[in-house]
C-alpha cells in the first residue's frame, strides 16, 4: 500500500483522500494530514497525531501501555 501511494503521488496521475487510524499510512512523504474535530479542519503533523502518539507509546513500552489501558489511563501518555 504505501509503495502505490508513494507511486501515484510521484507520478502525480490521482489525488487519494483517505480517512485512516494507521501513522504508517499517514507517514507517506509530502502528504497532508487533516484533522477533523468539532471545531473543524485542521493541518497536522504526524507526530503530533494522537494516533502516532498512541502507536510510539505502545512501541516503546507495551506492557506499560496495555496496563494503562486496561485502567483507562491512556491519556497520561504522551
Amino acid at each position: 500500500m504505501l509503495a502505490f501511494l508513494t507511486e501515484i503521488q510521484t507520478d502525480a496521475s490521482a489525488q487519494v483522500i483517505m480517512a485512516t487510524h494507521s501513522p504508517i499510512l499517514m507517514a507517506i512523504p509530502s502528504a497532508t494530514l487533516l484533522r477533523i474535530s468539532h471545531r473543524g479542519i485542521s493541518s497536522i503533523g504526524l507526530r503530533k497525531t494522537e494516533h502516532f502518539r498512541l502507536w510510539a507509546s505502545f512501541a516503546a513500552d507495551p506492557d506499560a501501555f496495555v496496563q494503562s489501558a486496561c485502567k483507562d489511563e491512556l491519556d497520561l501518555l504522551t
